[in-house]
């Protein structure tokens, strides 16, 4: 009993002297492990200095809402005797159709520079993108696009008559109903230019997935101009001879500057390649300027004593002659407007990375699709209702009648491919 009670006394100082031991060696590992990052960077070149640079070709195409100039349509006539002094007429509106620009794909770029900062292995990137973009469209018609000029007074007229017509939209009315047109054409040029500056962290999460989150801001311009012709012909007496002309010149002009978050991810495949997916958010504060220029001609006319028709003094002519001294009516507006605007970016494709001369320096190539998304960019001014500017009468005035402008606020998206180049050393 003796020998056992003595094994056991032994045992238990041995245990007692091995603690200390034990609990150095469990110290030092918390230490090594605190010590260690937690989560290591993604770093292709490790042993470089952090400076990359990047060049991006872009090859993208612009979609709009709310950018509809014309409507096209075609009529039939018909007029019945419905008694001996008076008579029925019929129009039938048929195959009307909205026009609308269709930009094409444009090219673009964006360059940028990084620098792995000591700490923590934060990194630091500026980058510039650039997409100016431009698009036109025009319709013609041929003959009479008033149905109303072939009318027939008298009783017992049997008359018919067909032809086709535009009729343009942002148009004011200013004077008188815009009627109907032979021609419209319309012309969009869209400037788009961003700065960003972003603080991210890019990390391993597993040993083939790797996430990079960022904050930073943005400051970004997106200028749009949109001009509108419209021209219509002195039908019947003289069709060779512009009866009416209608110019519309607009501006769109944005400027802001706000917060960006976002998420970058790789997805590693092996032998350098990856599957990337990105996206981000920016909330920018911004600032509108919205100009709106409308110049309405018409021919000057008078009557000849003689005859007793409408003869034309001045003519509208193209180009429009100041000789002519043609009736021009002229209007003008702009507004100012300070709000928040919201932008949006995803992205997906596939990239290839490869480190050379001891991990100092590394080449990254990549090719993809992304969309961007410029929320509520439209607000070309849109003046609607009857306003008279020479003689305001007790009906117009106490009616209530009077401009009323309206922006459509539709959404701006630039989509499609987008490659290219980085070098880190």
């Amino acid at each position: 009993m003796k020998k056992v009670l003595f094994i056991i006394t032994m045992m238990a100082s041995a245990a007692f002297a091995a603690q200390p031991m034990q609990s150095q060696d469990l110290e030092s590992r918390v230490t090594a492990l605190e010590n260690k990052p937690t989560t290591p960077p993604c770093n292709c070149a490790e042993n470089g200095y952090g400076v990359s640079f990047e060049v991006q070709p872009l090859y993208w195409r612009v979609l709009q809402d709310g950018l509809d100039y014309a409507m096209t349509a075609s009529y039939d006539l018909t007029a019945e005797a419905t008694g001996p002094t008076s008579a029925f007429y019929r129009v039938n509106v048929t195959n009307g159709k909205s026009r609308s620009i269709d930009p094409e794909w444009s090219w673009g770029f964006r360059v940028g520079m990084g620098y792995s900062m000591p700490y923590d292995g934060w990194d630091l990137n500026l980058g510039y993108t650039r997409f100016h973009t431009s698009a036109s469209d025009s319709v013609t018609t041929k003959g009479n696009p008033n149905p109303n000029s072939l009318l027939v007074a008298g009783p017992g007229n049997t008359i018919q008559g067909s032809g086709e017509f535009v009729s343009g939209f942002w148009v004011a009315k200013l004077f008188s109903d815009p009627g109907l047109m032979n021609q419209a054409k319309a012309s969009w040029n869209l400037d788009i230019d961003l700065i960003d500056l972003l603080l991210g962290r890019e990390f391993y999460v597993s040993k083939a997935l790797c996430l990079k989150p960022y904050v930073g801001l943005i400051n970004g311009w997106v200028d749009q101009k949109y001009d509108l012709f419209f021209l219509t012909y002195d039908y019947p007496d003289n069709p060779d001879t512009i009866q009416r002309r209608i110019n519309v010149k607009m501006k769109n002009d944005f400027w802001g500057i706000g917060p960006k978050v976002g998420l970058n991810t790789t997805w590693k495949l092996g032998k350098g390649f990856s599957i990337f997916g990105n996206g981000g958010f920016a909330l920018l504060d911004g600032h509108f300027d919205i100009r709106y220029r409308l110049r309405d001609e018409k021919p000057v006319r008078t009557i000849n004593s003689a005859t007793g028709l409408a003869v034309i003094v001045g003519a509208v002519t193209l180009p429009v002659s100041e000789a002519a001294d043609p009736y021009d009516d002229t209007f003008s507006t702009k507004k100012e407007v300070h709000t928040l605007v919201g932008m949006a970016n995803l992205g997906l494709g596939l990239r290839w990375d490869k480190s050379f001369s001891d991990e100092k320096y590394c080449l990254g190539i990549w090719l993809g699709y992304e969309q961007n998304v410029f929320f509520g960019q439209n607000r070309f001014m849109n003046p609607q209702y009857d306003f008279t500017l020479i003689e305001l009468s007790a009906a117009v005035t106490n009616s209530g009648e009077g401009p009323n402008y309206f922006t459509d606020r539709g959404n701006l998206t630039t989509g499609g491919a987008s490659g290219g180049v980085n070098f880190t050393f």
